[in-house]
């Protein structure tokens, strides 16, 4: 495990060095636009996929999670309806007059 977390970080490094030596470039040949827009694509562009990818699975859990707690209560719900119409098909089958006190 140790041994992934340095290849990690020694890909990360190296991915900066990469960047910096590409926004660089960018600036002596194009100038400032240039420098810029090789910023963006090395360094803002992944951290933008990255939020994005973070938020849609954040999203996803909290839909999974909600749908079934809403899922348990909409089971209980029918369990009370159903007992609930039971009760009132015992009732409708009473002769009339059954609860008057004699």
């Amino acid at each position: 495990m140790q041994e992934i977390a340095q290849l990690l970080i020694l890909l990360v490094a190296y991915y900066a060095t990469f960047g910096i030596m590409a926004v660089g470039f960018a600036m002596m040949w194009g100038g400032e636009r240039a420098a810029g827009s090789a910023a963006r694509l090395f360094f803002l562009s992944p951290l933008q996929w990255l939020g994005q990818r973070m938020w849609m699975a954040i999203v996803a859990a909290v839909v999974a999670t909600w749908t079934g707690f809403f899922a348990v209560i909409a089971r209980w719900i029918a369990a009370e309806l159903k007992e609930l119409a039971a009760d009132f098909r015992w009732l409708a089958t009473r002769p009339r007059g059954w609860l008057r006190r004699r």
